[in-house]
C-alpha cells in the first residue's frame, strides 16, 4: 500500500508528543513509497519541514485524483521513501525480499534480524509488507528485533475486504494479543477506509465456479468496503519475542512447557540470557507521553 498521509499524520503525531526523537533511525518492513496523496499534500510536507528543522521540498508531481478515499492505490514509479526520510535527518533502512533499491535483503518467512541491526531503531513500520509473509511469527519477531527500547512500531494493515490482495487480514484482536505477550505499550488504533464499494476478486469466483456454479454466480454479485487497520506500539522491554496466543485455558497454563514458551502470558521463569532492560531505566522522561495518552 505504500506510504500514505494517514500514515505520516500518524508518526507526525508522534513527533510532536516526544514520543520520537528529533532525529531517529527508521527501519522500514518492504521498500516503501509514497503515496499520491502525501505528493500532492504541501501542508504535510510544510508541517514535517517544521517538525524537524529542515527547509522545505517536495518529492515529485502527482497523478490527479480520481475519487475521493481515504484508501488509494500505490502507482509503480511513486518515490521511494528513503529520500523523505533522509530529507528529515533520520538514518535510514528497509529489509525485503525483493531486490529493490535502498534494502538489504531479509526473507521475513525464515531469516533473523543480521546482529548489527538488533534494537537500532526507533520507529519500524509496516505498511501493507506483513500481510504478503506466510510466517507471522517471524515477520512480527523481525520488527520486535529490529525495534530499540521505547522505539515505535507503525503498523497499517488491511483489515476487511482486500480479496485476494494478500494472505492475510488483521483483526485488532491480534495486535492486542501481541502486545500483552511482548509488554508492549499501546499508542494508538485507528480504522480507515474506502467511500466506495468494490467487487470480490474474480478469480475467487472463477476457483468457485469449478465446485459451485451457483455459489460462484452469488460472489459476483457482492461488493465489499476495503479498510485499513493502523496500530502504534512502543517496544518496553528488551525481552526476546513472545507469538501471541489466544486462549487462556487452564489446561495449557498449567504446561510447563507452554509457561516457558509464553512466560510473559502465564507466569513462567523469565529466560535468564541476559539483564533485562526497561524502558523506565532509560534517562529519558516518558511522563508527557503519559499526559498525550490521556488526551487522545
Amino acid at each position: 500500500m505504500g506510504v500514505g498521509s494517514f500514515d505520516l499524520e500518524v508518526i507526525l503525531k508522534l513527533r510532536r508528543n516526544g514520543i520520537l526523537p528529533g532525529k531517529f533511525s527508521v527501519a522500514e518492513i518492504g521498500a516503501q513509497q509514497l503515496g499520491d496523496g502525501v505528493l500532492r499534500d504541501p501542508g504535510l510536507l510544510q508541517a514535517y519541514a517544521d517538525a524537524f528543522g529542515v527547509p522545505y521540498r517536495d518529492f515529485g508531481r502527482a497523478l490527479p485524483q480520481t475519487r475521493s478515499s481515504e484508501i488509494e492505490l500505490l502507482r509503480e514509479d511513486a518515490p521511494f521513501t528513503k529520500d523523505f526520510w533522509e530529507w528529515l535527518g533520520c538514518t535510514y533502512m528497509a529489509a525485503d525480499v525483493d531486490t529493490a533499491p535502498h534494502t538489504i535483503r531479509l526473507d521475513l518467512n525464515f531469516d533473523d534480524v543480521p546482529d548489527e541491526h538488533k534494537g537500532k531503531y526507533q520507529l519500524v513500520t509496516n505498511f501493507g509488507t506483513t500481510e504478503h509473509v506466510a510466517n507471522q511469527n517471524q515477520a512480527m519477531k523481525i520488527m520486535h528485533d529490529l525495534t530499540a527500547v521505547g522505539g515505535v512500531m507503525v503498523h497499517n494493515v488491511p483489515t476487511q475486504g482486500y480479496s485476494n490482495h494478500g494472505m492475510f487480514n488483521y483483526n485488532p484482536k491480534f495486535f492486542w494479543l501481541l502486545s500483552r505477550s511482548c509488554r508492549y505499550r499501546f499508542l494508538d488504533m485507528r480504522v480507515t477506509w474506502d467511500v466506495v464499494s468494490t467487487p470480490i476478486s474474480s478469480d475467487i469466483a472463477d476457483e468457485v465456479a469449478k465446485y459451485d456454479p451457483v455459489n460462484a454466480e452469488q460472489i459476483r454479485q457482492q461488493r465489499a468496503v476495503d479498510a485499513g487497520l493502523i496500530v502504534v506500539l512502543q517496544k518496553i522491554e528488551d525481552i526476546p519475542f513472545v507469538p501471541p496466543i489466544d486462549t487462556s485455558s487452564a489446561e495449557i497454563v498449567a504446561d510447563e512447557t507452554a509457561r516457558a514458551r509464553y512466560w510473559t502470558v502465564f507466569g513462567g521463569a523469565k529466560p535468564q540470557d541476559k539483564p533485562v532492560e526497561k524502558l523506565e531505566d532509560k534517562p529519558r522522561s516518558f511522563e508527557r507521553l503519559l499526559r498525550w495518552r490521556s488526551r487522545t
